[in-house]
């Protein structure tokens, strides 16, 4: 639990704010890299035995380690979903980016832990309340409505990548 700011509580701030926020969709991320991985396993193993986790595909080598040959190609069944699955890594990570970019203006916007949920949208107030103690002390003030929609127009851009990526985790949408 996190009582108040200080240099080392904000990016632990950020970072379980992004793990909240993307744990649908990079579980299913995940899985889907897991299920190139098995399959390759399996298709590599009596060549390459332990080795056989590791590929290449489109120059890149994924799961490096020191090999005693160079790792396969990745197996033709496995292409689609390794497009796939490099298309959402790239989305992901310009989506991280944002939602990161956006909480590190708010906390720099706040002079408290406290003040951070008068700038988030509503819908994240759930996580944040496994994160302070309830009671707001007297010093962290509320801001202002005026305030509030500055900075969000100021944050436009982030805030909208925000409630999309809110929206679709309502929706069901990866």
């Amino acid at each position: 639990m996190i009582t108040d700011m200080t240099p080392e509580s904000k990016p632990k701030v950020i970072d379980s704010f992004i793990d909240w926020i993307l744990k649908p969709v990079l579980k299913d991320h995940r899985e889907l890299f897991l299920k190139i991985e098995t399959t390759q396993f399996y298709a590599s193993y009596p060549e390459l035995g332990n080795d056989a986790m590791c590929f290449r595909y489109k120059g890149v080598t994924y799961n490096p380690r020191k090999l005693r040959k160079a790792p396969p190609v990745l197996i033709d069944s496995c292409h689609e979903d390794m497009d796939r699955w490099l298309a959402n890594e790239d989305i992901f990570t310009v989506e991280k980016e944002r939602l990161r970019t956006f909480l590190s203006a708010c906390l720099a916007e706040c002079s408290s832990i406290f003040q951070l949920p008068d700038l988030l949208p509503e819908s994240c107030l759930t996580w944040f309340k496994d994160l302070i103690p309830d009671e707001r002390p007297e010093y962290a003030t509320p801001f202002t409505s005026e305030h509030i929609a500055a900075f969000h127009l100021k944050h436009k851009a982030n805030m909208d990548v925000l409630l999309a990526r809110i929206t679709k985790n309502l929706l069901g949408i990866k």
